[in-house]
């Protein structure tokens, strides 16, 4: 078996791509990949600058192919967006700018036919989407304090007079009922401050990007 190199250059040249989203380079190469892969020594006939090239399209094609299959995706990150990441942070682009990505949006993120917006992810947690949720949803809060009515039923005892009953006959006086007090309705007292407790389990702060191109 011989590797034809020149062919493949002529493929390259020409810009006969497979897949119109990938390199001519690395298109070219998709049609030879299966047999060069990274076995030099099955090629004796190619110079060391042929197989820099065709190495160097072959990084290029697995770049193209994983980042490809990933748009649209969104990862955390500890460092700066790159090139072709786009920061989670609720902004607008133009379709012209990112086609891929705007060609596979969910509806919730498309604002027009020319542009879109990417999900605000600063200081909140993801969930997933269903029957509670769609996407582009947002709530909740990072303390809350309690009604009354959030508050389980419950009730508290209190001591209260009970009246004591008139055991003589019709006129006769009763001394145990003689300076009773009145019965009414007695409270507790009042206890707690009302502040705002913590509403979130533990976390690390992470910036959120989306993968556009």
């Amino acid at each position: 078996m011989t590797f034809d190199f020149d062919k493949v250059q002529a493929l390259m040249d020409n810009n006969m791509a497979i897949n119109p989203s990938l390199s001519r380079g690395s298109s070219a190469l998709a049609l030879v990949a299966i047999y060069v892969m990274s076995e030099k020594w099955r090629w004796p006939q190619i110079s060391d600058d042929d197989w820099d090239t065709i190495q160097e399209q072959k990084s290029q094609l697995e770049l193209e192919l994983m980042t490809e299959s990933q748009i649209g995706h969104i990862t955390p990150t500890m460092a700066e967006p790159k090139a072709n990441e786009l920061l989670c942070d609720g902004s607008q682009y133009d379709r012209v700018d990112y086609p891929e990505l705007y060609a596979i949006l969910e509806s919730e993120f498309i604002d027009d036919a020319n542009t879109f917006h990417v999900p605000d992810l600063r200081n909140s947690f993801v969930v997933g989407a269903g029957d509670n949720y769609d996407p582009d949803d947002s709530g909740g809060a990072d303390s809350i304090s309690l009604s009354v009515a959030e508050l389980a039923s419950h009730r508290h005892s209190y001591w209260d007079y009970t009246a004591n009953p008139d055991l003589e006959g019709l006129g006769v006086p009763d001394p145990l009922a003689v300076g009773l007090p009145k019965i009414q309705t007695a409270y507790t007292g009042y206890t707690g401050s009302g502040d705002a407790h913590e509403n979130r389990p533990p976390y690390l702060a992470l910036s959120f990007v989306v993968i556009a191109k």
